[in-house]
């Protein structure tokens, strides 16, 4: 199965394996939503190639070409992507890349404390409250979320969840793309969590930001 439906609480996630699979429930919306995106990567390239269909797209196009073609073909209507590094240019003008990566993207001896605590801060509200600031996010959007995101065990257990639950309860719905290969290559320096370990601690964010 391409897309499962979840009930994380009151909040309808849709889990995906790979991410440009999330066009599936995007699909299904009027095209008048914005995309919050937490992601390590900007996933922002070009879909130059023609599909007449989204079952074809979804069966065609890589991993980082879905936001450029749900734009380009009006499932949605902008997109805000919080990233942890930034290689991109030449990107859609109806995207936004929101971006603080001053340090080297792979941990060694001399900077391994300083990137744990970047990557640690992940859904800080500290840190969320500075990327928001940048950008203007609109009221009714997607939140969708790269688990690939998250580096170390400490960047899905925030002391301070509270941005994090407010951009929870006002989305629309989420879509969540486990990206395994990527949670495991990315976390193989770190305590080498796995995409199950991420997808339930996120539930368990989810389910705690909605529960009265």
């Amino acid at each position: 199965m391409l897309c499962r439906r979840e009930q994380w609480g009151s909040k309808t996630a849709y889990v995906v394996e790979e991410h440009h699979h999330v066009l599936i429930p995007w699909a299904e919306q009027d095209g008048s939503l914005h995309v919050l995106t937490l992601d390590h990567h900007t996933d922002v390239l070009a879909s130059d190639r023609h599909f007449d269909t989204v079952a074809e797209a979804i069966a065609g196009l890589r991993h980082d070409e879905h936001i450029d073609y749900a734009l380009r073909h009006g499932i949605i209507r902008s997109a805000t992507i919080l990233s942890t590094v930034n290689y991109a240019h030449d990107y859609h003008p109806d995207i936004q890349i929101v971006n603080f990566h001053n340090y080297p993207e792979y941990p060694d001896d001399d900077n391994r404390e300083l990137l744990a605590a970047y990557y640690g801060e992940a859904l800080e509200s500290d840190y969320l409250r500075k990327c928001l600031a940048e950008c203007d996010l609109p009221p009714h959007y997607i939140l969708d979320i790269d688990l690939d995101y998250f580096k170390t065990a400490r960047s899905i257990h925030p002391l301070d969840p509270a941005v994090f639950f407010e951009l929870v309860r006002n989305a629309r719905f989420l879509t969540i793309s486990r990206e395994a290969d990527w949670v495991r290559l990315l976390n193989r320096d770190w305590e080498r969590i796995d995409a199950d370990y991420l997808e339930k601690e996120l539930a368990n964010l989810v389910r705690r930001a909605v529960t009265p």
